[in-house]
């Protein structure tokens, strides 16, 4: 009799745990049927019972019911603001406690229906041209998702993005960076990371970064784009013109790039380290290239290429009086040079005008008006010029 006794209590003791376990299945069930709020109420109270919170399978369907109530499946996200954070932690608890791997598709699975719901949210942001919270959605997503044998690297790319069009070069470098380190080898992701790194002075990284790109996509627009901001950052412009002439071939009415060249060719034209065949012949093809910006410019009533196109002219003509000027004094040559010289300052005369009347508070134009007037002997310019001089200092 005894016996039997023990039998029964030993049966009971074991089978008490069952009621429990049946309540976290119907958890379940009831997260299967839609019914969000009674699927929580029973799922936390297993997560909290001596006899249910030690089995995987409860933080499994824990993780699951909050991702579902995560992602508004029954229009119920109101039931737990926290649905995201706690169903995360759901998962890493049943990761915990299945020591056997039972439940790791179903963990995977689950994850990233967790990291989807923060992708949503991210491109909700990024639509709204919010990129500072949609490159913070994004990476979340990608921190839930992110295991050894699976990283998004569309998710990645989209943070880089993110980042760089919020202005938060700091985020968005580390993540062009892991693009390339992830082999996701587009054209896009070489020249946005190289123009973000040579932006930030770091020119050694970005001409590797361009090296591997142009390797890869010779004849790609943007990287020959971002090669020839790096040019233009290490101050080679004969490298930079022959760059920007590869990527004017293709884009022959792009104002920005015929603007590039011509600067780069005003650049050679200014540098007294060159010879003078050199330098005029620059002075020429910078001529014609402003001209072609000039007609080409998107704000005509902006007076910054004119400007720069009479000054160019303008130093041109300053070059060749400072060489009369230096002469011995009875040199056969000064009449010459002198008339050369000044030949040039008349010649870029209706520019620094025109560029005066768009901007006639630019005292760099101002004073190059006042050295022409002077020259020419127009004392009525040159008294109204000097006279708005005067006002400005």
């Amino acid at each position: 009799m005894k016996k039997i006794t023990v039998i029964i209590i030993l049966f009971f003791i074991t089978s008490s745990a069952f009621p429990q376990m049946g309540k976290v299945r119907g958890a379940f069930s009831n997260f299967e049927a839609g019914k969000m709020s009674k699927a929580k109420e029973l799922i936390d109270a297993a997560t909290e019972h001596p006899k249910s919170k030690d089995d995987p399978l409860t933080w499994l369907y824990r993780g699951q019911i909050y991702a579902g109530i995560a992602q508004n499946f029954t229009k119920e996200l109101t039931l737990d603001k926290d649905a995201v954070e706690k169903s995360l932690e759901a998962f890493k608890k049943c990761i915990e406690l299945d020591s056997k791997n039972e439940y790791k598709d179903q963990i995977r699975q689950g994850l990233l229906n967790l990291a989807s719901v923060k992708y949503n949210d991210a491109v909700a942001e990024y639509n709204a041209k919010n990129y500072a919270a949609a490159g913070a959605f994004f990476e979340e997503s990608f921190n839930i998702s992110n295991t050894e044998d699976f990283q998004d690297t569309n998710t990645v790319y989209n943070i880089a993005v993110s980042y760089n069009l919020a202005g938060e070069k700091d985020k968005s470098i580390p993540w062009y960076a892991k693009l390339l380190e992830l082999e996701y080898f587009k054209p896009g992701v070489f020249s946005e990371y190289a123009n973000l790194l040579i932006e930030k002075d770091e020119i050694e990284t970005a001409t590797k970064v361009l090296e591997q790109g142009r390797e890869m996509y010779p004849e790609e627009y943007s990287l020959l784009i971002a090669e020839s901001n790096l040019f233009l950052k290490t101050e080679q412009p004969e490298k930079a013109i022959v760059t920007l002439e590869k990527v004017r071939e293709s884009d022959s009415e792009n104002f920005s790039i015929n603007l590039a060249i011509a600067t780069m060719y005003n650049v050679l034209c200014a540098d007294t380290t060159k010879t003078e065949d050199v330098r005029l012949n620059a002075y020429e093809k910078a001529l014609a290239t402003y001209k072609k910006a000039i007609e080409l410019d998107p704000d005509p009533s902006s007076s910054d290429v004119i400007f720069n196109l009479g000054a160019m002219i303008f130093n041109m003509g300053v070059y060749y009086i400072e060489i009369a000027n230096n002469l011995p004094f009875g040199d056969d040559n000064y009449d010459a040079i002198k008339a050369k010289g000044e030949k040039f300052l008349v010649e870029s005369l209706p520019y620094l005008e025109k560029a005066n009347v768009l901007k006639p508070n630019n005292l760099g134009t101002l004073n190059s008006l006042k050295e022409i007037y002077l020259r020419t002997k127009d004392m009525e310019k040159f008294k109204a010029v000097n006279d708005q001089i005067k006002a400005l200092q």
